[in-house]
């Protein structure tokens, strides 16, 4: 390494830190600044020359090694969710200096989240929200005017961080995560009753139907995991059911098979089969079901190989060939 500034695990990405002002859109001013051609990602060379503008002179292998800290899905290329994310999650594990109260962020008299929810805090990545729930966790119940809805169902309905259309959503994966570690009851919470879903959508529902990563899909089943193994009906039922019809019904699984959800996500959703008389009474027989792990191999590897046919299709269902 030639002269300038040393460099150790995340040192640009606290260099970053560092140099970013505390004002609304801060990350996204300095993605701009780093995306010199404007093709939405950073290549190696243009990460070099960030580094350089920090005062780092790296040697290829470090280089490299900053590089791959930024690049989690490993395809040479740091996409701008993976710079916020990143950056923010650097910014969690540091601190950046001690921890800010709620008098010191303006936010002591506040009950709710709706006033933390917009682009302005997305910005900055719902520090202020996210701080209100740490020390308030009964705002995470607390419905969004208008909408009635809870503050994670309004985050899960962003555009997905693999997206293009809101970049906030990557800013929003730790404030839902955080709710829902804050507030277990509220992946108990449905919305969007009726039409095709008559019983309404649960938080995991549109954690898996919506794209969010394995990280929030864990999340959301480990708050509720009874949620994971909910059959629900798709329409009004003429007279309430004996036992959940795999047939016509809907549950997390199911849900991801249907949107492609990627082979890490489909490891965390169980799969039902309907028990055999001689397994009926067992503990793990719920409804006339018998779940079984998605880590299941054969699972997986049926996971895997839809998830690559959906890829292959541009991102839609493939079509079935008729026998």
């Amino acid at each position: 390494m030639g002269a300038g500034a040393s460099t150790g695990k995340d040192a640009v990405a606290e260099k970053l830190m560092s140099e970013l002002p505390d004002a609304p859109g801060d990350l996204h001013h300095a993605w701009a600044k780093l995306d010199v051609d404007k093709n939405g990602h950073l290549d190696k060379d243009e990460f070099g020359e960030a580094s350089k503008a920090l005062g780092f002179n790296l040697s290829p292998e470090e280089l490299e090694k900053e590089f791959s800290e930024f690049d989690r899905d490993g395809n040479d290329k740091i996409s701008h969710e993976e710079f916020v994310s990143y950056i923010q999650a650097q910014a969690d594990k540091i601190g950046q200096g001690r921890e800010q109260s709620l008098t010191e962020l303006g936010i002591e008299d506040l009950t709710s989240l709706a006033s933390l929810m917009g682009p302005h805090e997305a910005a900055q990545g719902f520090k202020r929200a996210r701080a209100l729930v740490k020390a308030k966790p009964e705002v995470a119940m607390s419905p969004m005017p208008g909408s009635g809805w809870l503050a994670v169902h309004t985050l899960l309905m962003m555009d997905t961080p693999k997206g293009t259309t809101y970049a906030a959503a990557a800013a929003a994966k730790p404030l839902i995560i955080e709710l829902l570690k804050a507030a277990k009851s509220c992946a108990q919470v449905r919305i969007l009753e009726g039409g095709t879903c008559y019983a309404g959508h649960l938080p995991l529902h549109l954690a898996v139907q919506r794209g969010w990563d394995k990280d929030v899909v864990h999340a959301a089943v480990k708050a509720w995991e009874a949620g994971a193994k909910t059959v629900d009906v798709s329409k009004a039922p003429k007279k309430v059911p004996k036992v959940a019809n795999l047939k016509t019904g809907r549950w997390a699984r199911k849900i991801g098979e249907q949107s492609g959800a990627s082979p890490d996500v489909m490891e965390l959703l169980p799969h039902p089969r309907k028990a055999k008389k001689k397994e009926l009474g067992k503990p793990e027989v719920e409804d006339g079901l018998l779940w079984t792990p998605g880590s299941d191999e054969k699972l997986v590897a049926k996971a895997v190989a839809d998830f690559e046919a959906w890829t292959k299709n541009g991102g839609k269902p493939p079509t079935k060939k008729k026998k």
